[in-house]
């Protein structure tokens, strides 16, 4: 499924073609895949968690 959305992922702020939406917000593939690699002792783990829950966040403000 084609999405016509903005394909500029939040976590490194690119656009890129490859991805998928998570709460209406776009991640790209490479992303996801440091996403499942990330073990909770990583250092980029607390960061990738910050940009998670804004997409939380950032959806729940604009359903209410």
């Amino acid at each position: 499924m084609e999405h016509s959305k903005d394909k500029s992922c939040v976590i490194c702020e690119q656009t890129k073609d490859r991805g998928i939406y998570l709460y209406n917000r776009y991640i790209c593939y490479d992303c996801e895949q440091v996403i499942l690699q990330t073990q909770p002792e990583d250092e980029e783990y607390k960061t990738i968690v910050k940009k998670l829950k804004g997409l939380a966040h950032s959806t729940l403000s604009t359903s209410l």
